[in-house]
């Protein structure tokens, strides 16, 4: 089954077997997190649409190298439904014995930019990362006109 989050003309899909985890919609950019039943979590920030998505990429790639010295990281190639605007990277690195994919993708629809950030183990990321672009895909067409 689906679940559907909506607020302030955000609306996305998710699995109704995940849990909104953070909604920090009181903060300045707001966030709101979904937490797979594993430890995998896919969360969306909205931004201005006069705010660039290359610019927020950045900014959260840079934001992940501080925390993480042995990240890797590589430019995504975006979906191309998500525009010619859209941007991101593929990012690795090591936490205890795991190997932590994220993927930080940031797009312009409806009037905001969206950053996306998708984030498990090596292995449950590769069995999730078809729900994970479910979820970015349903944020992207379902949203609301601001």
């Amino acid at each position: 089954m689906v679940a559907t989050y909506q607020r302030d003309g955000v609306r996305f899909c998710y699995p109704d077997n995940w849990q909104t985890t953070d909604e920090l919609w009181g903060q300045t950019p707001p966030t709101v997190s979904v937490q797979s039943p594993e430890t995998g979590f896919w969360s969306v920030t909205v931004y201005p649409e006069t705010t660039g998505p290359r610019r927020v990429a950045a900014e959260a790639l840079r934001a992940m190298r501080e925390e993480y010295a042995d990240l890797e990281f590589e430019l995504l190639e975006p979906p191309a439904m998500l525009g010619d605007d859209s941007f991101g990277y593929d990012l690795r690195f090591f936490y205890l014995d795991l190997i932590i994919r994220v993927r930080i993708l940031s797009f312009r629809a409806d009037g905001h930019t969206f950053l996306t950030q998708w984030q498990a183990e090596d292995q449950e990321f590769e069995r999730s990362e078809a729900v994970f672009r479910a979820i970015s895909t349903s944020l992207a067409r379902a949203t609301e006109p601001g």
